[in-house]
């Protein structure tokens, strides 16, 4: 009986499969790379049995009977087991969306269309499949959302970028809770360096943009508290400084200078508590920092006139797309720094360059360098140096922060000479994020 010879004959049959050429190994990574390591034995155990009947002389009837019963109980098995598995991935797969609270969507970006999961569908709001697609989706998003939508789905399917696609966006709602706050993350598929297929996640983040709303309020009304009787002791103290008395307008024009510092010091607390409640959100226009940079300097220059700055814009091209405030921000930090921690004999040196693609702006001052132990801290909040400065040690932080937006780099270098911050930003900023 040929059923009862079978296990022999496949004992037989390695003693027969000893040339490369008689092996199926040589399709193993083409089957390994569509069907797993599963079906190259299966594939394999089939072969051996076909071969070994056709060098065995048995009857071609008998094994093709044989060789077919053997086919259909391999695949049922392979089918059977690939069943089980997928089932379980996708039991675990479920458990661990719901226990994230994670929906998922998928864009065809060959034939445009999209897929929602249910839960995805009860987040968007879609009360029937004519909203999935087409202007129903688009009409979903709030105006100045779609132009973010816009700018990150650009963004992703780039084939020079990393196919990351990251938004935050708001969906109207029915009923007590209003509208909703939603994270969505995806990557694109790409195929011949296309992209043709958008996966992501939905994440539900209301009660995250509720808290925040909460804090900004918070934050808003900490600073006009604090500012509102600061400007009024501020504009006091201007006006003694014209006293005819020598020593009143002296400790008038010390007090103006202490409510200025009171005054960077809320703006810097401010900025810090914003930070880290929400990141940084940049407002990118196109402008020259030549002319911003000369503007910073001014406002030094009026408010220290003891102090000597001296800046080169050797002409270059300087113009960039960046938040003009920010920018702003992050020469004013600078260049108080240097005003604090630099020698007040010595000038303060600012330049401004760009080449093709990058600009760069330098601040540097003579004085005591910077301890090797404190450069490794100095970007954490709330590191101060060791000179006279008596601000709350967040300047540099925000600095970096605001650099880091921009998808810049800053570096620092300090010895007996001179101490040097120098920022390099990119001019073209339509990849950079909310940090």
């Amino acid at each position: 009986m040929l059923e009862q010879d079978l296990a022999g004959l496949l004992r037989r049959a390695s003693d027969w499969l000893r040339a490369p050429q008689d092996s199926p190994d040589i399709l193993a990574p083409q089957l390994v790379a569509k069907t797993g390591d599963q079906l190259v034995e299966l594939a394999r155990e089939l072969w051996v049995l076909r071969e070994t009947f056709a060098r065995s002389g048995a009857p071609s009837e008998a094994a093709a009977c044989v060789c077919a019963h053997a086919h259909e109980e391999a695949v049922a098995r392979f089918v059977a087991a690939n069943e089980t598995m997928l089932r379980k991935l996708e039991e675990r797969s479920h458990l661990a969306l719901n226990a994230a609270e994670l929906a998922l969507w998928e864009l065809d970006l060959t034939s445009g269309e999209r897929w929602w999961s249910p839960r995805a569908r009860i987040m968007m709001g879609f009360a029937n499949d004519n909203e999935l697609s087409g202007d129903g989706f688009l009409e979903r998003f709030d105006p100045e959302d779609l132009v973010k939508r816009d700018a990150a789905f650009r963004q992703a399917i780039d084939p020079n970028g990393n196919g990351e696609y990251r938004m935050e966006f708001k969906v109207p709602g029915k009923g007590p809770e209003g509208e909703r706050w939603l994270a969505s993350m995806g990557r694109a598929i790409f195929e011949n360096g296309h992209a043709v297929r958008l996966l992501g996640t939905l994440h539900d983040i209301t009660p995250r943009k509720r808290d925040e709303a909460e804090r900004d309020m918070l934050i808003g009304a900490l600073g006009h508290d604090l500012r509102s009787p600061l400007a009024s002791i501020a504009l006091g103290v201007t006006l003694m400084t014209q006293h005819e008395d020598p020593a009143v307008a002296q400790t008038a024009s010390r007090l103006v200078q202490s409510a200025g510092r009171m005054e960077r010091m809320i703006h810097d607390l401010l900025s810090f508590a914003r930070l880290r409640s929400r990141g940084l959100e940049l407002h990118a226009e196109t402008f020259d920092m030549g002319p911003l940079c000369a503007e910073v300097v001014d406002e030094f220059r009026q408010a220290n006139p003891q102090r000597n700055f001296r800046f080169d814009h050797d002409r270059t091209d300087t113009r960039g797309t960046w938040d003009r405030d920010r920018i702003a921000q992050v020469m004013q930090n600078l260049v108080s720094n240097a005003v604090v921690h630099g020698s007040e004999e010595r000038p303060i040196f600012l330049s401004l360059r760009g080449n093709s693609d990058r600009v760069f702006f330098r601040v540097a001052n003579s004085g005591s360098p910077i301890p090797p132990d404190l450069i490794v801290h100095l970007f954490e909040p709330f590191r101060r140096g060791t000179g006279r400065g008596d601000g709350l040690g967040l300047g540099l932080y925000i600095v970096r922060k605001i650099i880091d937006a921009h998808r810049g780099a800053i570096a620092v270098s300090s010895n007996a000479s001179s101490t040097e911050f120098e920022v390099v930003v990119p001019r073209d900023q339509s990849h950079a994020s909310e940090r």
